[in-house]
C-alpha cells in the first residue's frame, strides 16, 4: 500500500504489520494522468466527447419518449431502473466533460462505452417488442430498428447482426433499406436447412 504524505515522501507500508519498507522522496510536482495528453490532444478529446455526448443524449431522450409512449411495451420496473441509471451516467459524463481536465476527459471517454451500451440495449429492446407486437403477421425487420445509421461512416455491424438474429427468432424477413451500410466484420448467412 502506498501512502502520500504532505511532506512529499511516499512510504510503502506492509499491510500485515504496517512495517515501513522504504521511504522515497517525491518530486515537488506529482505526476497525474494529465501529463499523458498534450493540451492539443486534450482540446481535441474534449470536442469529440462533447459532440458524441450531445448525440447520445439525444438518443436517450428519444428512447425515453418511446418508452413513455408504450413503444417498449408495458412499463416495467427493471426497464425504468435502467433508464434511471442511464440518466445518472449521463449526468456524471456531463460533469466530467465540463471539467475539461485530461483526467476527467479520459474517465468520460471510458464512461461513454457504458452509455453507448445502455442505448444499444434500449434500441434492441424496442425493436424486439415491435417484432413481438406483430406476432402472427408477416413482418419485415429493418436494420434501422436496431440502430443502423446507414450513413456509410458508422459501423453498422452490431445493428445488422442483431437484426438478423431478431428476424431469425421472430421468423420474419430482414429489411435492408437503400442506404450505405458499413460493416467491419464479414459474416455468411444462409437459409435455415440449406
Amino acid at each position: 500500500m502506498l501512502a502520500k504524505f504532505p511532506t512529499g515522501w511516499t512510504i510503502v507500508l506492509l499491510l500485515a504489520g504496517w512495517t515501513v519498507l522504504a521511504a522515497l522522496p517525491l518530486s515537488a510536482e506529482p505526476v497525474y494522468p494529465e501529463t499523458i495528453l498534450t493540451p492539443g490532444e486534450t482540446d481535441s478529446l474534449s470536442r469529440q466527447l462533447r459532440e458524441e455526448f450531445s448525440r447520445l443524449s439525444g438518443e436517450l431522450e428519444r428512447a425515453e419518449e418511446a418508452y413513455d409512449s408504450g413503444e417498449f411495451g408495458p412499463k416495467n420496473p427493471a426497464l425504468s431502473d435502467r433508464f434511471e441509471l442511464a440518466r445518472e451516467l449521463a449526468g456524471i459524463l456531463k460533469e466530467q466533460i465540463a471539467a475539461g481536465s485530461a483526467d476527467s476527459l479520459l474517465h468520460a471517454r471510458r464512461g461513454m462505452a457504458d452509455f453507448t451500451a445502455f442505448l444499444r440495449f434500449f434500441t434492441e429492446k424496442k425493436a424486439l417488442y415491435a417484432a413481438m407486437r406483430t406476432a402472427g403477421e408477416p413482418r419485415a425487420i429493418s436494420v434501422h430498428d436496431f440502430g443502423a445509421k446507414g450513413d456509410g461512416v458508422t459501423d453498422d455491424s452490431t445493428a445488422f447482426a442483431a437484426a438478423v438474429a431478431a428476424a431469425a427468432e421472430a421468423d420474419g424477413a430482414l429489411s435492408l433499406p437503400q442506404t450505405s451500410l458499413l460493416q467491419s466484420d464479414r459474416r455468411s448467412f444462409s437459409e435455415p436447412g440449406a
